[in-house]
């Protein structure tokens, strides 16, 4: 049985889980997040249905580091965000379906 316990980690049969866990089918698949003692480790990835991406980054025991993309449905990018390795945001950048950029920002500008 999957669950969360209370450190919000996956669980599976009550054991913080290690492995990948990957929706749609194994050879197409729509998501895929990689856990480590429950925590999300390693790569994140999700896909629109038609199989093109959603989104993207890398986890490192249940925070984000390095870079983490979004995209909208028709292909550009919609956003890019900046963690560091303690999983602090430190710079975003968002664009609107058209590829005009809407926001940028970095921590102390």
């Amino acid at each position: 049985m999957v669950g969360m316990d209370a450190g919000q980690r996956l669980t599976y049969d009550g054991v913080p889980f290690s492995g990948e866990v990957v929706e749609g089918a194994l050879d197409d698949p729509t998501s895929l997040e990689t856990y480590r003692d429950g925590w999300l480790n390693g790569p994140w990835r999700l896909c629109y249905l038609d199989g093109s991406p959603k989104a993207q980054g890398e986890f490192v025991q249940g925070g984000l580091v390095g870079e983490a993309l979004t995209w909208h449905l028709n292909g550009r990018l919609e956003s890019r965000r900046l963690f560091t390795e303690a999983s602090r945001e430190v710079a975003g950048y968002a664009w609107d379906e058209d590829g005009r950029a809407t926001r940028a920002w970095s921590a102390g500008a």
